[in-house]
């Protein structure tokens, strides 16, 4: 149980989701395999906005920018995630309304035809599906809440915070590597890059945090970082 809340808390404060709907692998003969290189956009146009997709390796992240040009990113979805559910149920999204689907990682993905959430056969004959579906959207909803939540209430210093202490009870440690580099995280907390360097320069000068890249995260005092989250 332990381990589920440590889940879903980390999902919660960091938006980065994982093996959340591996059972769809049981259908993967109903789906068509795509693979999209690192850096590059998946334009979903015309029937394939309909559709919805799994991903069995790599990473890939949902970003909407302004017309000033800022850029925020709230969800991160890697291996064993469905995404792009939204517009398989709600006809009239644009690719525009649901944002740009950016790859992180070199990525393979497999495309279901959006009929199948809409053929009462197929719900019948896989219950369990269509319930593993419903749990992963409820992530995202969390995670929306609580990234907006952060967005218009909380500081710089609580919300890195509340995101590093997130990434660490995801990985169920204080030093590992996060797989996240600081602008990556700074988009996804709506803050400029200088902020978030700011904030921690404070943390490491303060002994809570030794070092944030991509490859690690050490965590010196996470008593003292559990305490900055509530500021």
């Amino acid at each position: 149980m332990n381990l589920l809340v440590n889940r879903i808390e980390g999902i919660i404060r960091t938006g980065q989701k994982t093996e959340l709907n591996r059972p769809w692998e049981e259908v993967l003969h109903l789906a068509k395999r795509y693979s999209h290189p690192k850096r590059s956009r998946i334009s979903f146009t015309g029937g394939m906005a309909r559709d919805f997709y799994y991903i069995s390796e790599g990473k890939v992240c949902l970003q909407a920018s302004s017309a000033s040009g800022k850029e925020r990113t709230t969800n991160y979805f890697g291996p064993g995630c469905l995404f792009n559910l939204a517009t398989v149920f709600v006809n009239s999204l644009l690719e525009a309304d649901n944002g740009v689907w950016l790859v992180l990682q070199d990525t393979v993905f497999w495309r279901f035809p959006g009929s199948l959430l809409h053929d009462p056969a197929f719900v019948r004959q896989y219950p369990h599906l269509i319930i593993n579906l419903m749990s992963g959207m409820c992530f995202s909803i969390i995670t929306q809440y609580s990234w907006l939540t952060d967005m218009y209430l909380a500081d710089p210093m609580p919300r890195l915070c509340r995101y590093i202490l997130g990434l660490s009870v995801s990985s169920g440690s204080d030093d590992f590597a996060p797989g996240v580099t600081q602008q990556e995280a700074a988009t996804h907390l709506g803050m400029h890059r200088g902020t978030l360097s700011a904030a921690l320069k404070e943390l490491r000068e303060a002994g809570v945090v030794a070092e944030f890249t991509r490859n690690r995260l050490h965590i010196l005092d996470m008593d003292r970082l559990k305490k900055l989250t509530m500021l």
